[in-house]
């Protein structure tokens, strides 16, 4: 069992690390791209949403 760093993240397992480091190498290749699709119901913060994209952009 892997256990977790002090920070509380676990480490990537080798399949992950493969990933990371094939997307470094071509970051341009659409191989591992995800699509999301979601339906949002009742009012939405469009700043609040930009923001959070920007966010999570920043974090990969």
């Amino acid at each position: 069992m892997t256990s977790r760093a002090e920070n509380g993240l676990l480490p990537l397992t080798a399949a992950q690390r493969g990933v990371f480091f094939a997307q470094r190498l071509d970051p341009a290749n659409p191989a591992y791209n995800t699509m999301v699709a979601m339906e949002v119901r009742g009012p939405l913060d469009g700043g609040l949403l930009q923001r959070a994209i920007r966010r999570a952009e920043g974090e990969s």
